[in-house]
């Protein structure tokens, strides 16, 4: 597993905020090389918003940056994946 980086608003439950991390690090296993500098950051934008929870997770992969970023209605969305 890799180390993550973690910056969670202080709306984000930390079991939640742990969780995504988690899921987070394990997303080495199913690379074919090292992935480094795993970064985590969970928000809560405007709560008008239909999405006001905000994910945004980066790892370096063969030199290259991979990102990712997502909103949901609920915090515990975050953690989640897709179809999990």
């Amino acid at each position: 597993m890799i180390g993550v980086e973690v910056t969670a608003a202080r709306t984000i439950p930390r079991d939640e905020a742990r969780a995504a991390a988690e899921r987070l690090s394990s997303l080495d296993r199913y690379a074919s090389r090292p992935l480094t500098g795993a970064r985590l950051t969970l928000r809560q934008g405007s709560p008008h918003s239909d999405r006001p929870y905000v994910a945004d997770a980066s790892v370096v992969f063969d030199g290259r940056v991979l990102a990712a970023h997502a909103a949901t209605r609920r915090s515990r969305r975050l953690t989640k994946w897709p179809n999990g």
